[in-house]
């Protein structure tokens, strides 16, 4: 009777080479994917500097905020920014070196209204705005708005995003709603976002409202 149990069982269980061979593999699985380099490795790499989209103001690959009280015209000058970068034209005592793509959304303006500014902006600028490098997405023209502080809002976006150089983002309140302005964990989400389109090679400019400072969690300024 045990030689058949022990033949059962031996058919059953694992030898011990199976056995044996498993914390490799568990091993191998759990290694880090992360790697990191020494110092004389680190400061040997080939990185090329970032171009200015707006000097010397706005470099390429970064994040920057706008902001100021309400009526001062911070829509004005960030449209105004967005077609200087457009067109490679000067504006006020800044220069764009070069034409470069640029996405404007805006969260709150009517359409009609948003018309008539770009209308009056653009027309120093002549024809020099490429029809491409300068595009407009209008939260007034889509059901539902356009909330970009979540995962499927930002997710929306992936397809308009693939040759951008600088987003516009006109105005954070309306177009990255939270439960909770002054909450620092509600900004997270966005925040890692913004990190992974500066990772991508897209600068932001963040238009926001202001008191004496940009109003809201200061994690916002990290």
């Amino acid at each position: 009777m045990l030689p058949v149990i022990s033949n059962l069982l031996s058919r059953i269980l694992p030898g011990r080479d199976t056995i044996a061979a498993r914390p490799s593999i568990v091993t191998e699985q759990a290694r880090p994917a992360l790697q990191a380099v020494g110092i004389n490795e680190f400061l040997s790499l080939d990185i090329p500097a970032r171009e200015m989209l707006l000097a010397p103001v706005l470099p390429e690959r970064s994040l920057a905020m706008l902001y100021a009280p309400r009526g001062l015209g911070k829509s004005w000058l960030a449209l105004s920014i967005g077609l200087a970068v457009a067109c490679g034209a000067p504006l006020l005592r800044w220069s764009a070196p070069r034409q470069r793509n640029v996405l404007f959304i805006d969260g709150e303006m009517p359409l009609v209204s948003l018309q008539e500014r770009l209308r009056a902006i653009s027309g120093p600028f002549g024809t020099d705005i490429p029809n491409d490098g300068f595009r407009i997405l209008a939260a007034d023209k889509i059901d539902g708005g356009i909330n970009l502080s979540s995962e499927a809002g930002q997710c929306s976006l992936e397809p308009l995003l693939e040759d951008v150089d600088l987003l516009i983002l006109d105005n954070l309140s309306t177009l990255a709603s939270t439960t909770s302005e002054s909450a620092s964990d509600a900004w997270v989400p966005i925040q890692n976002w913004l990190l992974k389109l500066r990772r991508q090679g897209i600068a932001v400019l963040l238009v926001h409202y202001a008191g004496t400072r940009q109003r809201g969690t200061s994690r916002r300024e990290d």
